[in-house]
């Protein structure tokens, strides 16, 4: 899958690692205190979601992927075509990613109040954005490469995301250890 992993696959690689152990505190810190089993849920999926996303950039698997599926769309004479599949399964990966954002909010966010929970929810809603991003990557289609390569928005949410799920499992650390 390539010649190895660049400076900014390990660079990208690091400030994952950090969320990993940020939210490895925070689940192993919901844990001790007996916080809500759906807080535990969210760090450790979380947690997970970075394991996977350093796997994925230091083996070079997104390329590697993306590389095998033009290659078997250029076999099969559907490359030129691609945009005609890419266009609905774009539209229909965003649509099905806001539908479970929706539908996770309507299910826990009506009723929900307090920092653990509002910091339970932003760090889910980060893997949730790095799930689309990647989702949307590996998608590549041209209107949505110059998205988000064009205006850095790939930069952006990716290190965003990754920030917001370091701070949020962090600021939910100090909350559940602070808590009387």
């Amino acid at each position: 899958m390539g010649d190895g992993p660049n400076l900014l696959s390990m660079a990208v690689s690091a400030l994952y690692a950090l969320a990993v152990l940020a939210c490895v505190g925070a689940f192993f810190t919901s844990a001790k205190f007996r916080q809500q089993n759906w807080h535990k849920t969210v760090w450790l999926c979380l947690a997970l979601l970075f394991v996977g996303l350093i796997a994925w950039r230091l083996t070079g698997a997104e390329e590697y992927l993306r590389d095998t599926i033009r290659g078997w769309m250029r076999e099969q004479g559907q490359y030129d075509d691609r945009r005609t599949y890419q266009r609905p399964v774009a539209a229909a990966v965003v649509a099905l990613v806001f539908a479970v954002i929706a539908w996770q909010f309507f299910r826990f966010g009506r009723g929900l109040q307090g920092r653990r929970n509002f910091a339970a929810i932003a760090g889910a809603a980060s893997g949730g954005a790095m799930i689309l991003l990647v989702t949307l990557r590996m998608i590549s289609l041209s209107p949505i490469d110059k998205l988000l390569y064009g205006l850095k928005l790939n930069w952006l949410v990716d290190t965003g995301s990754t920030v917001a799920a370091i701070v949020a499992s962090l600021f939910y650390i100090s909350l559940v250890r602070k808590r009387p």
